[in-house]
């Protein structure tokens, strides 16, 4: 399948540098981190939560499980709760269920990361499918998405 054509087409807008790696299919971030023979730190993930306004897009490092009650505080939603399969289908029809890269940007949601991702130097994420992700740095990718910065996971591995 290869990298969604909407994050492509960003990266390389903006000439940000980036690598693409391709791999056996992976449906985790910890299997993508395992996979890649990186740490499970460099390694995001993507949760979204949604309310009846919005959806929200929280990123957070593979080894790290999302604090609900912290996330809802984080994003001022008392009742946000996880997005099903069919909510995720049509907010990123261009990704494989549970493949989508941190790039809110790109699919109209505010986003925000746990700070806990702050003092990586590079970050691996899904790429759209389940068997490519991009590899770049933690400041580019900050740049380009401009996340809120908060503490909303918690180390699980």
């Amino acid at each position: 399948m290869g990298p969604s054509a909407q994050l492509e087409d960003y990266l390389n807008e903006t000439q940000t540098p980036y690598l693409v790696r391709h791999h056996p299919r992976s449906t985790t971030a910890l299997q993508l981190a395992e996979i890649e023979n990186v740490p499970p730190h460099e390694v995001t993930k993507v949760v979204i939560l949604t309310d009846s306004e919005q959806s929200y897009m929280m990123v957070l490092p593979a080894d790290y499980q999302l604090d609900l009650q912290a996330a809802r505080e984080t994003i001022g939603s008392p009742e946000a709760v996880m997005a099903n399969e069919n909510q995720l289908m049509q907010l990123f029809p261009d990704c494989e269920v549970g493949a989508m890269p941190p790039f809110g940007t790109l699919y109209d949601m505010p986003v925000f990361v746990d700070e806990s991702l702050a003092d990586e130097r590079e970050i691996e994420f899904a790429a759209g499918s389940h068997e490519d992700a991009v590899r770049m740095s933690f400041e580019d990718w900050e740049r380009m998405v401009h996340p809120a910065m908060a503490h909303f996971g918690y180390k699980v591995h």
